[in-house]
């Protein structure tokens, strides 16, 4: 129920990785071939063999805007009862003025396995202001478990789910790290490499000429912009659905002592 405006990392990011290869390459020519995807796919998959675990440590920074809660909530089927649950008067305006605060996050993967440990924050009628509700999911491979320490909106007890689906696949918060980590990985990735359309359009991004690859479902347009010279980083996300946007990233990043081009920080 919370966008999230800044996302940064704070001192750890701890990874393994296997050699090094940097290759540079001519956008203009490299749009003009049938291999662009290819060369893509070829580059993402030598990172991921290079990156073989991940632990990545970051504070978000949320800004729920005036009134954000009763107005979603309130679109839904349903969502007066829902409203009424969680102890708000439907009618009422929820947050009563904007708020910002941060969140703490945590993800580690290993191969197939992975965890997530998200420090959420959640409105509280009876406090009227957004409290902790810590979460916690990992994945081994087969079974994903999530675990609500403090509960939920509805509910003042912990709650608990368990699952065989992949608990990050599309993950809104984790697109950065994923697309950058493990692009590859077939119950994580964001995108099937073999989906997306090379548009031939560019556009310069903080400096950088990047091409522009997209893929679509119905309605929802999905469009990310890569960057050829630092082995098809992605530097920004685009969703819209009728043309009008759901979600906006933009990632930035250091080169580590390996030569390694890792995100540093994402709005």
């Amino acid at each position: 129920m919370i966008s999230t405006t800044n996302n940064r990392f704070r001192r750890a990011f701890r990874a393994t990785t296997i050699g090094v290869l940097l290759t540079f390459w001519d956008s203009a020519a490299l749009c003009q071939t049938g291999d662009t995807l290819k060369t893509i796919e070829k580059l993402w998959k030598a990172r991921q063999e290079r990156i073989r675990s991940a632990r990545v440590s970051w504070v978000e920074r949320h800004t729920v805007t005036k009134g954000f809660v009763t107005d979603l909530l309130g679109a839904m089927p349903g969502g007066a009862q829902r409203l009424t649950q969680m102890g708000i008067t439907p009618g009422s305006i929820v947050p009563p003025q904007d708020v910002s605060f941060d969140i703490t996050a945590s993800f580690t993967f290993k191969g197939a396995r992975a965890r997530l440990d998200y420090d959420d924050r959640q409105w509280s009628a009876t406090e009227k202001a957004f409290v902790p509700q810590p979460e916690v999911t990992v994945y081994d491979g087969k079974v994903s478990k999530r675990l609500l320490v403090k509960g939920t909106p509805y509910s003042a007890w912990p709650y608990g789910h368990v699952t065989g689906a992949h608990p990050f696949r599309g993950s809104l918060i984790l697109i950065p790290l994923i697309v950058t980590l493990c692009p590859m990985h077939p119950d994580m990735r964001l995108f099937d490499i073999n989906a997306l359309v090379a548009t031939g359009q560019r556009a310069v991004i903080r400096g950088r000429l990047c091409l522009e690859l997209q893929q679509v479902h119905r309605n929802v347009v999905e469009r990310l912009w890569l960057d050829p010279s630092r082995d098809f980083i992605m530097l920004r996300f685009l969703r819209t659905i009728n043309e009008r946007t759901l979600n906006k990233i933009d990632v930035h990043y250091h080169q580590d002592s390996n030569g390694q081009w890792l995100p540093e920080r994402w709005e």
